[in-house]
């Protein structure tokens, strides 16, 4: 069941037919309200995330004898990875509102899923829970609208689609260095839990050399051993949303692929404009 925070009532961003004015700031009456022809500054914002939980796990002992061996793993934890699409834009308009401000905060729910990619279910998930794989969407996006400021403000639309992690080359060097891949597609590499498990350079990786293997997921929403949905609180799916959004604001997320530069892979993908002050979850 998705969980939602009730939304507010947006505001009309289209003209109603002979409600027009390509003029500069007037006042009108329309049925005896007062209205303002604009133009305005209207500012909105809205984020997408899909995630997928991953594991991470430790080779903990292993026997071996002539005939088999026998490793034994143990399940440190699990945390969140996630394709990420944001949106933001700023643009003078010229139409009918009323003459005072209007704000509306950025609202979101998700759609969580009891079972992970492989099919494998983790049992009921409360209504606090992100569960092993979902979607996480703006039911109303921020909007501002006031007047127009000629001396300052100004129009943009921004939109990026990113991950926030990247695919290197499982192989190492002799300096423990990890090989980068930019051409690999790192949606592919949403589910791979043998790749998230245990990187290469880790004894007991399922990885061979040269063999494509996401990096640099920071560990985001970690949940301490095997999961389980009580583990999961509101609190920390909020700060997840949070703490996506914070990647957007600082254009800290990989493009799709990733592009190179010296030292490896950029995060080039973000909007600056973008702002988790505007994010409601009252």
């Amino acid at each position: 069941m998705p969980v939602t925070v009730t939304p507010v009532a947006t505001i009309p961003l289209s003209v109603e037919p002979g409600l027009f004015y390509a003029s500069s700031t007037a006042v009108v009456t329309t049925s005896g309200m007062i209205t303002a022809s604009g133009p305005w500054f209207i500012e909105t914002q809205s984020l997408e995330i899909d995630y997928s939980r991953v594991p991470g796990i430790t080779l903990s002992g292993v026997n071996i004898t002539l005939s088999s061996v026998d490793p034994t793993f143990r399940i440190d934890g699990s945390h969140l990875v996630a394709k990420v699409t944001a949106s933001y834009s700023r643009r003078k308009v010229y139409g009918n509102y009323a003459p005072s401000s209007y704000s509306q905060p950025q609202k979101f729910e998700w759609h969580a899923l009891s079972a992970d990619a492989g099919g494998n279910s983790y049992g009921t998930l409360g209504g606090s829970a992100l569960g092993p794989v979902g979607k996480i969407v703006t039911v109303t996006p921020h909007v501002l609208r006031r007047l127009w400021v000629s001396a300052t403000d100004t129009e943009t639309t921004k939109q990026i689609v990113g991950v926030d992690f990247g695919v290197g080359i499982s192989a190492i060097d002799q300096n423990h260095n990890v090989f980068f891949d930019y051409n690999h597609n790192q949606i592919q590499h949403l589910n791979n839990f043998q790749g998230h498990a245990l990187p290469a350079r880790y004894k007991g990786s399922f990885l061979s050399d040269w063999e494509p293997a996401p990096f640099g997921t920071g560990w985001r929403y970690y949940i301490d051993g095997a999961y389980s949905p009580t583990k999961e609180t509101l609190a920390d799916a909020l700060h997840f949303i949070d703490s996506i959004g914070y990647e957007v604001m600082n254009t800290e997320l990989y493009a799709i692929p990733p592009y190179m530069g010296e030292g490896g892979s950029l995060k080039t993908e973000g909007i600056a404009d973008y702002d988790i002050n505007r994010h409601d979850y009252s």
